[in-house]
Order: structure tokens, then C-alpha cells, then sequence
């Protein structure tokens, strides 16, 4: 069985900090949305092309972009393993495709 435990909390809560630490203390990788949506604007994917539009703009980034980014990631490289989540879900409807996704995997899920 995996485990996912997944961050949740407004901004400067502490979530990332606290998700570094379990990450590092119990040796599990860590998905943080963050990073996942600087990376794909970096690698100038596709996806990271639509988002950069949005950064600039200041504006929140769609829920089919988010959830298409997260996905991505997390079907390629944490489906297998337990992980640490940060900075997803943000919304009901990605919630819903975060449970979705984790209960097809057989993975607990803990919210803190």
C-alpha cells in the first residue's frame, strides 16, 4: 500500500517547509506544484508555454492546465511510490481528481 500525504494550508503556512522535512525524514519523494508548473515554464513545454501566459498576467492558472501538470508528473513518476504532495490540490474540482487519481493507484491518503 502507498502513501500519499498531501500539504494543504494558505500561503506561508508552513506546508512546504513542513513537506521538505516528512520528505527528507522518512526518505519519500515530494511533488509540489510549484515547482512542477516553474519547471514546465522553464523546459518551455507546451504546457508550460500556456502557463507562462497566465504568470505574466498574474492571473490563476486554469484548473485544466494545474490538473494536466500535476497529472503528468505524478502518472510518470510518484504513481508507484509513496509520496508528499504540496501545493495540490487548490481547488473542489482538483480534489476530486486527486482522489480520483490516488484511489486508482491504491494509495492511503492522509490531509494535513
Amino acid at each position: 500500500m502507498k502513501l500519499a500525504l498531501v500539504m494543504l494550508g494558505p500561503p506561508a503556512s508552513g506546508k512546504g517547509t513542513q513537506a521538505c522535512r516528512i520528505a527528507s525524514a522518512y526518505n519519500m519523494p515530494m511533488l509540489a506544484l510549484g515547482d512542477l508548473i516553474r519547471d514546465e515554464i522553464k523546459d518551455e513545454t507546451v504546457l508550460g508555454k500556456k502557463v507562462r501566459s497566465f504568470v505574466i498576467r498574474g492571473s490563476l492558472i486554469p484548473d485544466e492546465i494545474v490538473i494536466d501538470i500535476f497529472k503528468k508528473r505524478f502518472e510518470n513518476n510518484y504513481k508507484k511510490a509513496s509520496c508528499v504532495i504540496d501545493g495540490f490540490p487548490r481547488t473542489v474540482r482538483q480534489a476530486q481528481i486527486l482522489d480520483k487519481s490516488l484511489k486508482s493507484y491504491d494509495s492511503k491518503q492522509f490531509f494535513f
